[in-house]
């Protein structure tokens, strides 16, 4: 076997980066932004993107079905959308890069939510099942908490973990 290595993709840039074996991808700190991931298992291929809630989230998943198709893949969608106001108004740019502007709290919770459901919907009407070959781990209900998602070729999966943060507002 040769030596492994662990890429990471960019934050914010939805087209994934590629990994092959023995490789893994890997990213941390996502919330309020989401991790997709895919995993060829047959041919040991690895997809993963951090991308912002609202971008085109689905680069990631065709690009991982232009090489197999869906009886082959798994796909896992991570991500936190904000706890807080104060979350995004700390962070101007981090506001700015998701497309906050002036929205209300609420209504910026409700516009997330609407589309977590675009990317459930959207990969179902690519073959996918959640319980099967899909798991999508977002809160309807914000938690004080970031993923990290690893996409393993060496072991064969994808897996995440939330860190939860300390109270500090």
């Amino acid at each position: 076997m040769g030596e492994e290595h662990i890429y990471e993709p960019e934050m914010g840039d939805t087209n994934p980066i590629v990994v092959r074996y023995p490789d893994k991808a890997f990213t941390d700190s996502v919330g309020p932004c989401l991790a997709v991931a895919v995993l060829d298992k047959k041919n040991r291929v690895g997809y993963l993107s951090h991308i912002f809630f609202g971008t085109a989230y689905g680069p990631t998943v065709e690009k991982a079905l232009w090489k197999s198709d869906t009886k082959n893949l798994e796909v896992l969608v991570a991500g936190n959308i904000p706890f807080s106001r104060e979350e995004i108004v700390s962070n101007e740019e981090v506001g700015t890069m998701i497309g906050l502007g002036d929205k209300d709290f609420e209504q910026m919770r409700e516009e997330q939510q609407k589309y977590t459901k675009a990317i459930k919907d959207y990969l179902e009407s690519r073959g996918f099942k959640e319980g099967e070959n899909l798991t999508i781990k977002i809160p309807n209900t914000p938690i004080k908490g970031t993923y990290s998602v690893l996409v393993d070729t060496v072991e064969g999966k994808i897996s995440s973990k939330i860190e939860l943060l300390e109270d500090t507002l």
